[in-house]
């Protein structure tokens, strides 16, 4: 594995920034595309070449479109080709047209590669162990983002931002990421259903019982147990985690920064710049 990370490597330096162009072959992002390539327009941003583009910017310093667009000049003109216009907006509208599930594709089969690639004395046991994991994340406050995508319902509405919610199963043994899911953000529904099956209030539930429950019955759903069975298992197997009563156990509320001294946002952005302008 050595030399391959080593040959890797060396190809990825000819690339200079847009080192992806080496990792990623034409023909692997074309593949994970399947038809959708073939209702791509555009002979400077093709598929493989705004996939290479996209990746660098995501892991570059600056992440701008600017440079990312400077990036790729750079990689046309050391191959003797002619340099593509700087402005960005090709660019950004090739971005924007990259299919979701390409490039989930594209993640499934680079994590599995990699893998399937580990040494022997990387497994645990010799098997290949899944492990879960999730989060959320926060997103620009457009109309089609908070749509998709709304934002926490306690928060009044144009003051908040659209949040979703993920998980991933990735490899134990080279941490790739192997699948991945996106949804809307709910709050912790788990342990909510659960306090309201088993007649408790959701405060009295344990969250890291909750946790470790769900992570080892989520390998269930890949089988054929049938949904209702595993629910019913996932919902008692956490009610049963019961907090005690604890009244010393507690951290003090205070403030670690000084606050600025601006006003809390009461209305929506468009009717503040509105007042500005």
């Amino acid at each position: 594995m050595d030399w391959a990370f080593r040959r890797a490597v060396a190809q990825a330096r000819r690339h200079g920034d847009l080192y992806f162009a080496s990792l990623l072959s034409e023909d692997r992002i074309l593949e994970a595309f399947g038809n959708a390539r073939l209702l791509w327009q555009g002979w400077i941003y093709t598929p493989a070449v705004t996939v290479w583009v996209f990746l660098s910017q995501c892991l570059s310093q600056d992440h701008s479109c600017r440079d990312a667009v400077a990036g790729l000049i750079a990689w046309r003109l050391a191959r003797g080709l002619r340099a593509c216009s700087a402005q960005t907006g090709a660019y950004c509208t090739a971005r924007e047209d990259l299919p979701e599930e390409a490039c989930a594709q594209l993640m499934r089969d680079t994590g599995r590669q990699a893998e399937e690639e580990a040494p022997a004395q990387w497994l645990w046991l010799g098997h290949h162990v899944y492990d879960v994991d999730g989060s959320t994340f926060t997103m620009p406050d457009t109309p089609e983002n908070q749509s998709e995508y709304p934002q926490v319902p306690a928060q009044r509405p144009g003051c908040g931002f659209p949040i979703a919610r993920f998980v991933v199963v990735f490899s134990l043994a080279v941490g790739t990421v192997l699948n991945a899911a996106l949804g809307k953000y709910q709050g912790k529904q788990t342990m909510a259903a659960a306090a309201a099956r088993a007649g408790v209030e959701p405060w009295t539930i344990s969250f890291k019982g909750a946790l470790q429950t769900l992570n080892r019955l989520l390998p269930l759903l890949s089988g054929s147990l049938s949904t209702d069975t595993w629910c019913d298992a996932l919902l008692d197997a956490i009610a049963a985690h019961v907090v005690g009563n604890r009244p010393d156990r507690f951290e003090p509320r205070v403030k670690k920064r000084r606050p600025k001294p601006y006003r809390k946002m009461t209305k929506p952005r468009h009717e503040y710049k509105r007042l500005v302008a």
